[in-house]
């Protein structure tokens, strides 16, 4: 580091010295990590574990408490079974760090935690406030589903939008909405694809999108108490493109520009969804068993990760885990040890599910597509539909869960 000007010391021959750092500085690139390295080996003092699936969750397990702690930067959350236990590691730590005890948990990272004899419900609120601000439709119209059912957007679909950057920053915002907000996953990961040059069309799609959020702003995650801790898995692939029915005679298909499928799922602990992707395969798939067939190996990647999670945080799954999905071919498939011809072609990382399943670690289940809750995650839907898979992805408003605390 340089030497502020008026104190610049120099050597024998006069050339001006450098300042020896203590510490890290705030705002250098190096800080952050020479905070982590502190903080993490002052924790490992304490006997607290850093977990191998996520570095930034610490665990102590004694012989009568277990307790966790979140770290983000300098926010950290502390949790536990013992509430004293909990008090005796906040009154060490503010010995060694400058410490501001918040009291419970109630916002953390722009998400709202409400508690209730229901459970803890998650919203974005105010975020959302602010992003209808930012685009000055705090006054607009709402609808009742994020995306209309036969949209199609494609690349230069129509006219380009004026200012591509409001675009971005609009769709990079709404990405982090996501996080309890699983219901708009596949609009936002629709939106996501068209970055590079939106246009009007697109841009009218992010409009609906936030006038869907302006009737829906106080809806959020539900996490419900649970009993035990099962591990499931629904999920689903839209082959090729989206179907909609127009009436009962008649059937408009929608094909993608690059007739790649999206895959959708969403892996529940208990009653309650903690992971949920939409994403566009990477590969165009021959039929639609194809498609979900590497839409299940997409989630079994995902849950394999979740049981590591869990296992370093001793919480026991009951029972093993189970993957749902609509396609009976694909069920067959991933339990049929026969490489069948019209499957040969699939990469030999994707046959990783028979590998699980053949060892008891998941199994693979046929659930009807009437109540396929991924189906959310892959398509555009009728309202009917989409309230059912939001209600069973725990999304509801905070009316909804005042009313069910007093019935």
């Amino acid at each position: 580091m340089e030497q502020p000007p008026g104190f610049v010391q120099l050597d024998a021959i006069g050339k001006p010295l450098v300042c020896e750092l203590k510490k890290a500085l705030y705002g250098l690139k190096q800080a952050p990590r020479a905070w982590f390295v502190k903080l993490s080996s002052y924790l490992k003092n304490l006997g607290f574990i850093s977990a191998r699936a996520d570095s930034c969750l610490f665990v102590n397990k004694s012989d009568d408490a277990i307790t966790y702690m979140l770290v983000y930067v300098d926010d950290l959350v502390i949790t536990g079974s013992n509430e004293a236990v909990v008090q005796s590691l906040i009154s060490k730590m503010s010995t060694e760090f400058s410490l501001k005890d918040l009291g419970e948990l109630s916002y953390f990272l722009g998400i709202e935690f409400h508690r209730s004899s229901r459970g803890i419900h998650l919203t974005q609120k105010k975020y959302i406030h602010n992003l209808l601000s930012k685009t000055k439709m705090l006054e607009a119209h709402s609808y009742a589903t994020p995306m209309a059912v036969n949209i199609q957007l494609f690349a230069n679909d129509s006219l380009p939008f004026t200012d591509p950057r409001l675009y971005r920053s609009m769709v990079g915002s709404l990405q982090y909405l996501c996080y309890t907000r699983s219901d708009i996953a596949f609009t936002v990961n629709k939106l996501s694809q068209f970055l590079q040059e939106p246009t009007i069309k697109q841009w009218e799609c992010v409009q609906r999108l936030l006038r869907y959020l302006n009737g829906t702003s106080s809806h959020g995650l539900l996490i419900k108490p649970v009993q035990q801790f099962n591990i499931q898995s629904y999920t689903d692939s839209d082959w090729g493109g989206t179907k909609t029915k127009k009436n009962k005679n008649e059937e408009v298909e929608i094909i993608p520009e690059n007739k790649r499928s999206t895959s959708g799922y969403c892996i529940y602990l208990g009653a309650n969804p903690i992971m949920w992707v939409s994403r566009k395969q990477q590969v165009v798939s021959r039929s639609a068993t194809e498609a979900e067939y590497r839409s299940v190996a997409d989630s079994i990647t995902d849950l394999m990760w979740v049981l590591s999670l869990l296992k370093e945080m001793y919480i026991d799954v009951v029972k093993t885990p189970c993957i749902w999905c609509d396609n009976i071919g694909t069920v067959a498939l991933a339990s049929n040890l026969v490489l069948h011809s019209k499957t040969k072609h699939v990469e030999l990382d994707v046959h990783f599910i028979r590998e699980k399943v053949a060892a008891g670690i998941v199994t693979v289940g046929y659930v009807p597509s009437s109540y396929q809750v991924a189906d959310i995650l892959t398509k555009p839907q009728v309202y009917s539909m989409f309230a059912y898979c939001r209600a069973k992805l725990n999304i509801i408003s905070q009316d909804e869960v005042h009313n069910g605390e007093a019935r």
